[in-house]
């Protein structure tokens, strides 16, 4: 008997596109000042944020500190001094447009047309409890999972890409490796650590980065949220061309 397939997103720039606001709000604030694109200064904020994320698990740093942190660092990088107030303009505008994000059309059809079909949902991300919880109900997601099947890094003890993490949520989610997907953007994080856990990996590639060498392959790769949606529907044996009012039925 085939078993159920169980997907588990991540949050941060999967289900919404966290790097599309920093690289966003980094030219808003820079101004003239940045001479690179939002896409170069978003991929270097998300180095320093991977740098610096210990700092925020371990508790020795708040959220918004590690946001004044980063845009600071980040800036740096590109030869750009900034002021203690750009700093705190940039982590308000930050958290205040976070915190007003949501599932684009695309992804909330995915997710409607997800719910119905025979296939269970989860999510495992990286962060402070409080912080990634915020996200998970800012983003609506209890309407397709329950909250206790959200499992969050700083809850646990270890934190992505470790498999004991990925044994926690396969636990939590009583489901076998060979159900699971990993469905997140970073491979470091997600697609590596699943392939040491044992999962299948589906990547969503928004930076559309090369595999790292020496790496093994992603079961799937896609590059666009209608590529992640057709793939998903595609895993959970839902036909495109059924019309969305009929879908599971």
């Amino acid at each position: 008997m085939l078993q159920t397939p169980v997907f588990v997103f991540d949050i941060d720039d999967t289900l919404y596109s966290r790097l599309g606001l920093i690289g966003e709000i980094g030219e808003e604030i820079l101004g003239s000042r940045l001479t690179v694109s939002r896409e170069e200064f978003a991929r270097v904020f998300n180095v320093k944020s991977n740098e610096n994320f210990y700092l925020v698990e371990s508790g020795r740093i708040t959220p918004v500190e590690s946001n004044v942190l980063r845009f600071r660092l980040t800036a740096e990088a590109f030869g750009c001094e900034v002021t203690e107030e750009e700093c705190r303009r940039f982590s308000e505008t930050y958290r205040y447009r976070q915190a007003h994000a949501s599932l684009s059309p695309v992804l909330t059809q995915m997710m409607e047309d997800l719910s119905r079909a025979p296939v269970q949902l989860g999510v495992l991300t990286n962060g402070a409890p409080e912080h990634q919880r915020g996200k998970f109900r800012m983003l609506g997601l209890e309407r397709w999972i329950p909250e206790k099947r959200a499992v969050v890094s700083g809850e646990e003890g270890c934190s992505k890409p470790d498999p004991a993490l990925f044994t926690v949520c396969a636990q939590r989610l009583d489901a076998a490796p060979a159900q699971l997907w990993m469905i997140g953007d970073s491979f470091e994080h997600d697609i590596a650590g699943a392939q040491q856990a044992g999962w299948h990996s589906l990547w969503f590639n928004r930076c559309r980065r090369s595999t790292p060498e020496g790496a093994a392959a992603p079961d799937r790769v896609v590059y666009t949220e209608e590529e992640l949606a057709k793939v998903c529907r595609e895993l959970a044996g839902i036909e495109d061309d059924v019309p969305a009012d009929k879908k599971g039925n």
